[in-house]
């Protein structure tokens, strides 16, 4: 998979509830910075960060307005 292509199913997997299969994508020099709320470094911070995010809620939607890829550096600008 290219990053983009990488960071779509990380997002797929997110929207499904599953926070575990999605962090399988992340490796341990993975930036997830969430603005405002800060960054996130590696599985176990974007599991940590997403999973109180997930927690108790039956829906999760992430709407995707623009996205870019430069090597591995992949950026999208989305409502959550």
């Amino acid at each position: 998979m290219t990053p983009l292509e990488t960071v779509n199913e990380f997002i797929r997997r997110i929207v499904a509830l599953d926070i575990d299969s999605a962090c399988e994508l992340v490796t341990d020099d993975v930036e997830y910075d969430n603005v405002p709320i800060g960054k996130q470094h590696g599985p176990d911070g974007i599991k940590a960060f997403l999973g109180a995010m997930s927690g108790g809620v039956d829906h999760i939607e992430f709407i995707i307005h623009r996205e870019a890829a430069t090597g591995n550096v992949v950026f999208n600008e989305r409502t959550d």
